[in-house]
């Protein structure tokens, strides 16, 4: 079991690596206004070649005059 597990986490890491590079771009345009994390096998570090990836985005907000502005209005 412990292969498997070492296998996955190689997997895992090699994945989020390529996912970072393809997402440079948006890395910058979000920057300091939302945040993006994964749950699952991904987030678990336990992914495999066939594992879908669950990610979520939050965003920031900010209160000016009493109404709620949000950080990241759309998503390109």
């Amino acid at each position: 079991m412990g292969e498997l597990l070492e296998n996955r986490r190689s997997e895992t890491k090699k994945r989020f690596t390529e996912l970072r590079e393809r997402l440079k771009e948006a890395e910058e345009l979000i920057k300091g206004k939302a945040c993006v994390y994964v749950t699952g096998s991904f987030g678990r570090g336990e992914a495999s070649q066939f594992s879908d990836l669950d990610l979520f985005i939050v965003g920031g907000a900010d209160k000016k005059n009493g109404k709620e502005i949000r950080r990241l209005s759309k998503l390109r």
